[in-house]
């Protein structure tokens, strides 16, 4: 079977930056919310619904992840912005039939008044993707830092509020699975990292 693991976790839960550590220690491939930035910015007629902090359309959704699935091999996935919503779980379920997954959920947890302060002072690298919390330029690449287009404290609202309408229900499907594992994802980097580190060592090298 072919592992994977869905990361959830409310906008600015600090899931991007976990995933590298988890991509670092599992060797795993990743499709996440900058596959679907990406797309956004070569296709006008998705970058409105993008700026408005709005979800992207599920049939291109399905389509990128497939592409994704497909081009990665064999090498076990870590899925970071999908499924957002019921409609994208049947499509999850597809593929692990299709391909012949074995899923795990890893919840982030974050209070809303953590994200809100967090998403409000960050800047992101356009080019490597790097977090950070003062304007500059970035530590790893050197390009200037930008201040995210759906990281305006109207847009975190509507990406909460989204979030909690279409993301939660989620949580719900993995509980009823048996497939959700939760890790607190407040306080420090490493505090956070370790957290995850214990809860997946043994779903990878069993």
């Amino acid at each position: 079977m072919r592992k994977v693991v869905v990361l959830i976790g409310p906008p600015g839960s600090g899931k991007s930056t976990q995933r590298a550590k988890m991509v670092e220690r599992y060797d795993l491939a990743v499709f996440s919310g900058d596959d679907i930035r990406a797309f956004a910015k070569v296709n006008t007629e998705f970058q409105e619904v993008y700026k408005k902090g709005e979800l992207i359309f599920d049939d291109v959704i399905k389509k990128l992840v497939e592409e994704k699935i497909q081009a990665t091999g064999d090498k076990e996935i870590v899925f970071d912005g999908f499924p957002r919503n019921e409609n994208q779980i049947n499509f999850l379920e597809e593929f692990t039939k299709k391909y012949e997954f074995e899923v795990m959920s890893l919840l982030v947890n974050v209070s809303e008044e953590e994200v809100v302060e967090r998403l409000g002072k960050r800047y992101v690298c356009s080019i490597c993707g790097k977090v950070a919390f003062e304007p500059g330029k970035c530590s790893k690449c050197g390009e200037q830092l930008e201040k995210r287009l759906d990281d305006k404290p109207e847009v975190i609202r509507k990406r909460i509020k989204v979030y909690r309408e279409q993301t939660e229900p989620i949580i719900s499907y993995f509980k009823r699975k048996g497939q959700l594992v939760e890790v607190d994802g407040e306080g420090t980097f490493d505090e956070v990292t370790q957290r995850i580190f214990e809860r997946l060592d043994g779903y990878f090298k069993e």
